[in-house]
């Protein structure tokens, strides 16, 4: 009832169609002859194997490089944040030590300025 076209012509398919007709005057019935009706029609369904097999690579390799890229991308992440972490404690470190010189200069300025007034009214 329908024929196909060859691999290069994948996407065209043949309809046809046989309708045999008849005319009815009255009591008589007259045989007219047969109508074939033919037209080409788009078959969306049937695609060849080798296009279904690159469409199908295509899309695996895409998905990788996709999945590379996701990976990748968490990585790089997750060592700036080690990053950040260690600055961070780096530099809670140092403001320790500042505020510890801060605290042990200013105690050395007073405890001289107590002493050279202690030693200033004893004379």
């Amino acid at each position: 009832m329908g024929k196909r076209g060859t691999a290069s012509t994948w996407m065209i398919a043949w309809v046809t169609c046989r309708v045999v007709r008849q005319v009815r005057v009255g009591n008589m019935t007259y045989y007219v002859g047969e109508l074939e009706l033919a037209h080409q029609s788009t078959d969306w369904f049937h695609v060849s194997l080798p296009f279904t097999g690159s469409v199908a690579a295509a899309s695996g390799v895409l998905l990788t490089v996709i999945i590379i890229i996701c990976v990748a991308y968490r990585h790089n992440t997750r060592e700036s944040e080690r990053i950040v972490r260690r600055m961070q404690t780096q530099m809670d470190a140092l403001e320790a030590r500042v505020a510890n010189e801060c605290k042990e200069g200013f105690t050395a300025y007073l405890l001289t300025y107590l002493l050279t007034l202690l030693y200033c009214a004893g004379n």
